[in-house]
């Protein structure tokens, strides 16, 4: 019998997904804020898209990295911006992010 080993796909480090959301955010393009959940959350907390992208663009992971159920891996960073706790939820997807929620 034989057989091909396939290894278990690994869980990438608080280093790397902070380094790289932090990159992937400085071309907007790269991030997707079309989650409803995100647009109805960014409403109710009266923030607004420059907050956060700073949030993104320099924020530190403060939870995660998590796999959600379509498998991909989530964090939330945390960055003061404008005198306020901003928090931000993406799904990293390797070439962009998904937006899903602000807190």
């Amino acid at each position: 019998m034989t057989g091909e080993i396939v290894p278990f796909p690994e869980i990438p480090s608080l280093e790397f997904l902070q380094k790289r959301v932090r990159e992937l955010s400085q071309d907007s393009r790269n991030i997707e804020f079309d989650h409803p959940h995100m647009k109805d959350r960014m409403a109710k907390r009266d923030l607004s898209m420059r907050q956060i992208l700073e949030c993104l663009r320099e924020a530190t992971v403060v939870s995660g990295p998590k796999k959600d159920q379509w498998g991909d891996w989530r964090v939330k960073l945390q960055r003061y911006v404008a005198g306020r706790r901003v928090q931000v939820v993406v799904a990293y997807k390797g070439d962009h992010l998904v937006a899903i929620t602000a807190i």
